[in-house]
């Protein structure tokens, strides 16, 4: 995909398209197509975290409004095969660095999910407070039969990390 398209709703009927909020074209470091979009509200900014479309990368536009423009002014990913922890993967699909998913702690703490491709390649790495840097190394954390589009979330104290398996 080209683009990223956003539309709402007041009432899960009736929906208003407000076209296209995002292109990869217009990315500074080269991304030509994305896909599997995740946007998140911080510190009165919309952050849109994307695959570069070819699994080498993860970028991030911002913009003042969940309806767009965004733009990324990042002369690189966020996270590409070059940073620490997430080394190319050596089976049949290798390593995916793709599908974003960002969790926000209630602290503030914020943390990119990413990967796909052979079993085991999941990723997890802390983002600096700008949400637009990472801190650190990503761990591998143990998802048997993972495959890609992982998210987590928060019920009753306890953490479920959820992805599509092999």
């Amino acid at each position: 995909m080209n683009d990223i398209t956003c539309i709402s709703t007041d009432d899960l009927k009736n929906w208003t398209d407000h076209g296209e909020v995002f292109h990869a074209k217009d990315s500074r470091w080269g991304a030509q197509l994305t896909w599997a979009p995740c946007v998140v509200y911080h510190n009165n900014q919309f952050y849109l975290y994307y695959g570069d479309g070819n699994c080498g990368g993860i970028g991030v536009a911002t913009s003042n409004s969940p309806t767009g423009p965004y733009i990324d002014n990042r002369d690189k990913p966020v996270v590409d095969m070059n940073t620490p922890g997430v080394q190319p993967g050596s089976g049949q699909w290798g390593m995916w660095c793709f599908d974003p998913s960002v969790w926000i702690e209630d602290d503030g703490q914020a943390f990119l999910y990413f990967g796909g491709g052979d079993p085991g390649n999941s990723r997890i790495i802390k983002l600096k407070d700008n949400l637009t840097e990472v801190e650190g190394k990503a761990i591998h954390p143990n998802t048997p039969g993972f495959f890609e589009a992982s998210f987590v979330h928060k019920y009753k104290n306890k953490y479920y990390y959820s992805y599509a398996g092999h």
